[in-house]
């Protein structure tokens, strides 16, 4: 049963993050790089925390296959439940020196389990060992908790698991005394999980009659009766209903406490002194030392509530051996005609629902949907999944503008910007080009537009600030990626090789990396000009970019499109994008001059029909009728202006745009009169 637990928790864990938030896990990917080979393993390990550090980035560069990576985080999950339940309910076999053995196929947690610190757990408490897992659960829908966190945990569990398999007495002790420094070398503050349960299992552990004394030394004389159990023969032992016992008295219970005192107290201190010896190594601040330097993604954010987390793994294996276990008696004054063992069943069945419902609730509070689909939008775009974007836009209609940006580049890759851009919520001239934010999402999607319109250097310059405003310091493969191709195409071969050299060490960027050096020639040749300009994305940019050096204006943006079109003809999508801006800026004087370039007036040349809306308002706005109107305007949208100016006439002094929606939603006199920017 308690297998099958285990595999359900897993289970869910694994469609969760498969099915539901796949992107986040994408998120986790393209903001690390973790790269193979000495000198980065050395950079990465040689200070406090840094293994589980390494570790938790091998892990990650799987998360560039969502199932890889939700397969991955289910499977640490349940390994924590697991390494939880083995510290709650001790581990069987033969302990040393003891005076019963337990049977080969003794059950953990059993009144025969005998390990150090077996003190056994009641069963009927096992739902509380799924508390940890379920906890760090919801940690991880926060796309900055990251991976080397669960690591660093797994580590201190471990760790705990490790030193209960020491045997007893001194052996144990000096085990603990081993692996206390280096476990907080390899993943800092979880040491104090691993201090944090060293206490209370030793309190539990036989042994404690004196410092030096073993197992079977410090047993009850009482215990070799036929009837005793384990639990009953410790000198901190249990009685027959899971409480602590409190047998010896007077001076002999004292000298067992000062003995227990030794025992522990160096532990406490070493764990704190531990930061301020690694101070004098390495520049950290003692708080980050000792909280986390890679728990969270914000550096200078310290994010409290993952100690939550901490002390639910240390608590619950506590929680476990020290609530009572429930007597029939107990129970049959509180249910007359209960059978034996009905209320521990009772009781672990309502474990298990509340830790359930309220999993299910934190689940559906913090797993940020909203989030996911922001995600979504960037990665599509950087696959360049055109029409994923827009199935995904027609499901859930974007609600920011950097989902907007993502939208109409969609549309424009796929043909349909002229036509369709008004189906969707257009959210101003931001829709279209983002300015530059202080983050380090916003300059990656910007950098996917600017490189397809032929604006390299702005797409270097974004994918370069994206990456250096990365919280955590880190480097991403995937700027790596864009900054190596945007030095390709303006012909810095040897900068894009440094570039590809680095994700050659990658796993899954290794085959691009290498296609890509193809590009750059030899030491006698640099650059392969030929292969260049023949490849789809390299080849096309190359001829569209500027030609000149260009000043970048956050408010010029229209003026520079021009120049970018003027430059070469070719650019269509800079022309697109041209007329685009000056109509979600509302600009219709520009665009009445903008137009003339591809369709002058008296051309019979057929207009996309958000053009000609635009221009029969511009028109309307100076004539008193579309009559003379230069531009070919059909008599589908005249008739449709009329229409519309009759209803908004209509709803003058209310609020015309719910009654307007279902029949021009989609036009561009819409949008003017009812969107603000």
């Amino acid at each position: 049963m308690r297998k099958v637990s285990s595999l359900v928790f897993g289970l869910g864990v694994f469609l969760f993050f498969w099915l539901l938030v796949p992107y986040h896990l994408r998120f986790y990917e393209q903001f690390q790089f973790f790269r193979f080979g000495t000198d980065y393993f050395l950079d990465s390990v040689l200070h406090p925390e840094g293994f589980s550090f390494y570790l938790g980035g091998f892990i990650t560069q799987f998360f560039l296959y969502p199932w890889a990576g939700a397969l991955i985080v289910a499977l640490l999950l349940v390994l924590m439940q697991r390494l939880v339940a083995r510290i709650s309910y001790g581990v069987p076999g033969r302990v040393p020196g003891s005076a019963h053995n337990s049977a080969p196929d003794t059950v953990p947690g059993s009144a025969h389990s005998s390990a150090p610190g077996s003190t056994p757990g009641n069963t009927f408490l096992y739902p509380l060992t799924f508390l940890p897992s379920a906890f760090v659960w919801l940690l991880l829908c926060n796309e900055n908790y990251m991976i080397s966190a669960v690591v660093a945990l797994l580590l201190a569990l471990g760790a705990v698991n490790l030193y209960q398999r020491a045997g007893s007495g001194k052996s144990r002790i000096a085990v603990f005394y081993i692996l206390q420094p280096v476990l907080f070398f390899l993943a800092g503050g979880t040491v104090l999980i691993f201090t944090a349960c060293f206490l209370y299992l030793e309190a539990f552990c036989r042994g404690c009659t004196d410092a030096g004394s073993t197992d079977a030394e410090s047993t009850n004389t009482g215990s070799t009766d036929a009837g005793s159990t384990d639990a009953e023969s410790t000198d901190f032992g249990t009685n027959s209903a899971g409480d602590i016992g409190s047998r010896p008295t007077g001076s002999g219970n004292t000298s067992r406490w000062k003995a227990y005192t030794l025992r522990v107290l160096p532990a406490v201190a070493l764990v704190f002194l531990y930061p301020l010896v690694a101070r004098l190594f390495c520049q950290y601040p003692y708080e980050k030392l000792l909280g986390g330097i890679h728990f969270y993604r914000y550096y200078y954010f310290s994010y409290p509530i993952q100690y939550a987390a901490w002390a639910l793994a240390a608590a619950v294996p506590l929680l476990c051996r020290l609530i009572p276990a429930l007597k029939p008696g107990r129970l049959n004054r509180l249910i007359p005609a209960a059978k034996p063992g009905r209320g521990s069943r009772i009781v672990s069945a309502m474990l298990w629902v509340l830790i359930t419902a309220g999993t299910v609730f934190g689940l559906f509070r913090f797993a940020a949907l909203d989030k996911e689909r922001l995600f979504g939008y960037d990665i599509l775009v950087y696959e360049q999944q055109w029409d994923e974007v827009l199935q995904q836009a027609q499901k859930n209609p974007p609600g920011s503008s950097i989902e907007m940006v993502a939208v109409n580049l969609a549309l424009w890759k796929i043909g349909r910007l002229e036509t369709e851009m008004f189906h969707y919520p257009q959210q101003g001239p931001e829709g279209l080009m983002l300015p530059f934010r202080r983050d380090f999402v916003t300059p990656l999607m910007m950098s996917e537009v600017y490189l397809h319109l032929g604006m390299v250097n702005s797409a270097q310059r974004n994918a370069y600030d994206a990456m250096e405003a990365i919280p955590d310091f880190q480097k991403s493969a995937r700027c790596y990626k864009r900054l190596a191709q945007t030095n390709i195409i303006n012909g810095h071969y040897r900068v894009a090789r440094s570039y590809l050299e680095q994700l050659s060490k990658t796993l899954f960027y290794r085959k691009w990396a290498q296609e890509a050096m193809q590009c750059l020639g030899n030491k006698e040749r640099l650059g392969n000009e030929e292969r260049i300009a023949e490849h789809p994305l390299y080849g096309r940019v190359r001829r569209i970019r500027y030609r000149d050096e260009m000043l970048f204006s956050p408010q010029g943006l229209n003026a520079m499109l021009d120049v970018l079109y003027r430059n070469n003809r070719e650019n269509t999508m800079a022309y697109a994008y041209m007329l685009a801006y000056t109509l979600l800026a509302k600009d219709l004087e520009r665009f009445a001059d903008y137009i003339t370039l591809e369709y002058p007036a008296g051309s019979d040349k057929p207009l996309p029909v958000p053009y000609q809306e635009a221009l029969a308002l511009y028109w309307v706005q100076n004539h008193s009728s579309l009559e003379g109107i230069p531009w070919n305007v059909s008599d589908a949208v005249h008739r449709k202006l009329n229409d519309f100016t009759a209803a908004y006439q209509q709803f003058a002094g209310g609020r015309p745009e719910r009654a307007l929606k279902k029949d021009f939603g989609k036009t561009y006199w819409y949008y003017v009169f009812f969107t603000k920017i």
